[in-house]
């Protein structure tokens, strides 16, 4: 048994050395596991807790991708314990490491249109669409936009998309956002000029 612990413990760098891992980053690995479990459980606090830990120990042996990730993660954490404003500056620290992060613009988006601000939201999901246009999350909060904005060809066309690209995923967050049948069947009607009303 010893003899085994003797032999991991001399193959884990070499391991580290061959694969590009490190005990360093095994250790960062390990705490990104633990904090997600606890994104799970909807313990927000421990979660921030663990991955500014990371960061802090961690900060020049870690990648700027995962250093993104882990600014997303916390922002994330502090969008659900409803600090908006936080929320914000750390979706801007994992941008100013990852530029093209569509899930940090998305997120963005939504910490915007959580405080009704469907114009700057606007623009993070225009940035992420380009990125990534086909997010089912940044097309149906793209339709949400122009839903509150009023604009109802955008938000029939980014509807549209949405059900082709995830019909049930589409139908949940219709529930969740409580827009009647009513509306999503004016909006198509925007779709077909035939039937689209006149102004």
């Amino acid at each position: 048994m010893r003899t085994s612990v003797i032999i991991l413990i001399m193959i884990i760098p070499l391991l580290g050395t061959i694969s590009g891992w490190t005990v360093d980053s095994l250790k960062v690995h390990d705490e990104l596991l633990k904090a997600g479990g606890l994104v799970d459980q909807c313990l927000y606090q421990e979660a921030i807790t663990l991955y500014l830990r990371v960061l802090e120990d961690s900060s020049t042996n870690i990648d700027k991708k995962t250093k993104s990730r882990l600014y997303n993660n916390t922002g994330f954490c502090l969008f659900k314990l409803g600090d908006h404003e936080r929320a914000m500056q750390y979706y801007q620290k994992a941008l100013r490491e990852d530029p093209s992060y569509t899930i940090c613009l998305n997120n963005l988006a939504a910490v915007n249109m959580n405080m009704k601000k469907y114009l700057q939201a606007l623009s993070f999901l225009k940035q992420a669409y380009k990125l990534d246009n086909s997010n089912i999350k940044v097309v149906f909060n793209l339709f949400v936009v122009h839903y509150y904005l009023k604009n109802k060809n955008e938000a029939a066309r980014y509807l549209k998309e949405a059900f082709e690209l995830n019909e049930e995923y589409t139908e949940e967050r219709l529930r969740k956002k409580k827009i009647s049948q009513a509306d999503i069947l004016k909006l198509k009607r925007y779709l077909n000029p035939d039937t689209r009303p006149s102004k």
